[in-house]
């Protein structure tokens, strides 16, 4: 099966591959989510993201952690179970891996947060708001890109998340990647933006005293 290709260590080739295979196989398919999960698929991704001593393995494994959660509560809950949110919240950081493994890993936080209160708190006793926005304030586009739609789905209706990502001058890197030359970028700070300020008075106030509306209003012009 695929899952004891992950125990050929010598040959990384097989092990990626694997993976591969996996994240086509589970992506978007909720049976297939729900089968990772009853094979011990989500078990076995798990356990070889805290072990490997390998960049590429781990964002891999981030991968199919993200695939495997999305819209996917009962693979949350397992990751939870798990106590595997410690270990994709470390490859978010700015100070480890590369910068693809960076964002595939801000992809599985998201993804395994989205609507699920418990796992949000966890990542909140992590410092997972933080990290994300220090990788907004020093990454390259593509980790930019997801770790604000990390935080996006992050902070939804999660005032303690908002409370930290305040605290990480968060609404000022978001607010400046509104003003970044990708398209992708300022979309992606738009909409963590929106779920900042949502229902939320003081966050508005902020918005508007840190100039936010002058790059919103920026993308606005249909000829820029």
């Amino acid at each position: 099966s695929l899952l004891e290709r992950f125990n050929e260590k010598s040959n990384l080739t097989i092990v990626r591959c694997a993976a591969k295979a996996l994240l086509v196989a589970i992506k978007n398919h909720a049976v297939a989510q729900k089968m990772a999960l009853d094979v011990g698929c989500i078990k076995c991704i798990t356990n070889t993201l805290k072990t490997s001593s390998l960049d590429v393995i781990r964002m891999d494994m981030c991968k199919l952690i993200a695939v495997a959660t999305d819209f996917c509560e009962i693979n949350q809950n397992e990751v939870m179970r798990l106590e595997a949110l410690k270990s994709i919240v470390v490859c978010c950081a700015y100070s480890f891996g590369t910068p693809e493994s960076r964002a595939a890993a801000s992809w599985a936080y998201g993804c395994t947060v989205e609507r699920h209160t418990a796992l949000k708190l966890d990542g909140c006793r992590i410092g997972a708001p933080t990290i994300l926005v220090e990788l907004i304030a020093q990454g390259l586009p593509n980790e930019r890109i997801s770790a604000a739609i990390s935080l996006s789905k992050a902070m939804e209706d999660d005032l303690l998340s908002k409370d930290l990502i305040l605290k990480s001058n968060g609404m000022y890197e978001l607010i400046n990647l509104l003003k970044a030359d990708s398209e992708d970028e300022r979309c992606a700070a738009t909409v963590a933006l929106l779920n900042l300020c949502k229902n939320n008075n003081y966050c508005v106030e902020k918005f508007r005293n840190l100039n936010g509306l002058e790059p919103l209003v920026d993308m606005l012009d249909v000829n820029d």
